[in-house]
């Protein structure tokens, strides 16, 4: 099988299988893994103190979380030798294959042309798994019921055309068929579509009608819950794979086009179809799900079964009913998955809301397991953030994700910033208190950050004693109070400035002052019989 990195719920599905008491191989055949990779994350486990008798309550998200990253702390790289042999003989060794030649011998001529052996069950896997050319069984036999109360076969059918009433118009039905593999009782869930939802739903309504849960349940290769159908190794939605684990049952679905490994189910949908519907009419859903329900306990529980001659009701409460696993007693939360990517701002969009994110996830695309009331944010199978869920176009921010000293701007968090400025002293607090109650939140805003600002220039002390002298004049502008530091005239009344630096050394040039005056003396008065004397 090719790598295939599994994800926090198909680690927490293997663990859940091996504390039932399950072997590696039996957990290799029911998940989507190789024995040997089973083996690694049990044995994970075990080192971090999961015990066997300790029940599922040991598997929380954080052991996960652990067990995953000691698993696979690095990403693989790219296929192996030998399957990139494979592709690139693809076209050969499908012509071979539609002449009738076998897989032994394709490897023998793969050798023959390449020469590289390439190993049987390395080839093997490859037509299974890329090709499709899977071998065929010609025979079949008959499978035994199994244990009471173990299996239950589901399927979906067409019931026929009904007028909505809702829209007025005629809709096709179809129904959630299940079927006890012992006692033949069935269900049936009339809808609209094949989703997970209505899967889901359908199941939560037969464990109601049933008393119980079966232990194994064996669908459809519906696409809504099995993402990729294979007879060895079908990969579940995570939707579906959650419900599983939270119900208790292991799912177990029928190979593609292989109707005889749900027999019991298909041979009750011919059943259903032919007695529920025809010659009925129906106003809407609910109607014909209360139809459906009354049928179930009347029609096909009271009747003779054509193959066990019991009535199915009576057989499945004397037989299977003291078998089942504790019916659910709250509603389910369907679960969603979702990839979304972290932006700059520190958050991601999640059903229309925004949820806040530490700084170094910032550009990674992570997991988002999305419920009624909680929002998980997954790493490579790392749990690194839990929201409780808010409406849409509600935020959900977390101061912790922000980076230090932005936290109060990005939330507005006046009362914050007031209970630092109030730390620095009290004249400070009062002056914010000043600031915040103006008409322009933002602006006033920025001048509380410059305010705070020069506190770690000049001290608390003295933008304490600043801020009082400014208040005295009233006089609310931080502005003014970094000028007032700034030439040391955050004294108050009568109390003498602070000292400035004197010139400890003397100029060399220095000249005096009075070499610079400007004024002329007074002329004096000219001499008698002098030439200037007439003038």
């Amino acid at each position: 099988m090719s790598y295939r990195e599994l994800s926090v719920t198909e680690v927490l599905d293997v663990l859940r299988i091996w504390l039932l008491g399950k072997g590696y191989r039996a957990i290799a055949e029911l998940v989507t893994a190789d024995r040997k990779t089973v083996r690694r994350y049990v044995e994970a486990a075990q080192v971090l103190g999961v015990a066997r008798g300790g029940g599922v309550e040991q598997l929380t998200d954080e052991v996960l979380g652990q067990v995953a990253q000691a698993v696979r702390p690095g990403r693989r790289g790219k296929p192996g030798e030998m399957r990139a042999l494979c592709r690139s003989q693809r076209a050969r060794i499908e012509a071979w294959l539609d002449d009738g030649v076998l897989v032994p011998k394709v490897r023998t001529l793969l050798h023959r042309f390449t020469g590289v052996l390439v190993p049987e069950r390395t080839l093997m896997r490859f037509v299974a798994d890329e090709i499709g050319r899977a071998r065929k069984p010609k025979t079949t036999v008959r499978v035994a019921d199994g244990a009471p109360g173990k299996e239950v076969q589901v399927d979906f059918c067409d019931l026929g055309w009904v007028r909505d009433a809702d829209s007025g118009r005629r809709r096709k039905v179809q129904a959630l068929v299940l079927t006890p593999v012992c006692s033949r009782y069935e269900f049936v869930w009339p809808c609209w579509d094949q989703s997970v939802d209505t899967v889901i739903e359908g199941m939560e309504a037969a464990w109601q009608f049933y008393g119980g849960v079966f232990a194994v349940v064996v669908p459809d290769n519906c696409k809504c819950i099995v993402v990729s159908a294979d007879p060895l190794h079908p990969r579940f939605c995570q939707a579906f794979l959650e419900y599983a684990q939270s119900r208790g049952f292991l799912a177990d679905p029928a190979r593609v086009r292989r109707p005889r490994d749900k027999a019991r189910v298909e041979r009750s949908v011919q059943f259903v179809q032919g007695s529920l519907l025809p010659g009925e009419t129906f106003v809407d859903m609910a109607t014909l799900r209360e139809t459906a329900l009354q049928w179930c306990l009347g029609t096909a529980g009271q009747r003779d079964h054509g193959t066990t001659h019991k009535q199915p009701a009576e057989d499945f409460a004397a037989n299977e009913r003291p078998h089942l696993l504790a019916a659910p007693a709250t509603p389910y939360d369907v679960p969603e998955w979702l990839s979304v990517g972290v932006r700059c701002d520190h958050t991601i969009t999640v059903a229309c809301a925004l949820y806040s994110m530490p700084t170094q996830y910032i550009g990674e695309t992570v997991r988002v397991h999305l419920t009624r009331t909680t929002v998980k944010v997954w790493l490579h199978g790392l749990l690194v953030k839990v929201h409780v869920r808010v409406g849409k176009g509600q935020a959900q921010i977390d101061a912790a994700d922000l980076p230090p000293g932005t936290a109060e701007l990005a939330r507005r968090d006046g009362a914050t910033l007031l209970k630092q400025a109030h730390a620095h002293g009290p004249a400070v607090g009062t002056y914010v208190e000043r600031l915040q109650a103006g008409p322009a939140p933002w602006q006033l805003a920025r001048h509380v950050y410059r305010l705070l600002g020069l506190c770690r220039t000049y001290g608390g002390k003295a933008l304490d004693a600043a801020c009082r002298q400014a208040l005295d004049f009233d006089v609310v502008d931080a502005h003014r109070i970094a000028k007032m530091l700034a030439k040391g005239l955050e004294h108050r009344h009568g109390e003498p400035p602070r000292p400035r630096l004197a010139l400890v050394t003397p100029l060399r040039f220095a000249r005096s002052p009075d070499e610079f005056a400007t004024l002329r003396a007074t002329p004096a008065s000219p001499e008698p019989g002098r030439p200037d004397a007439a003038q």
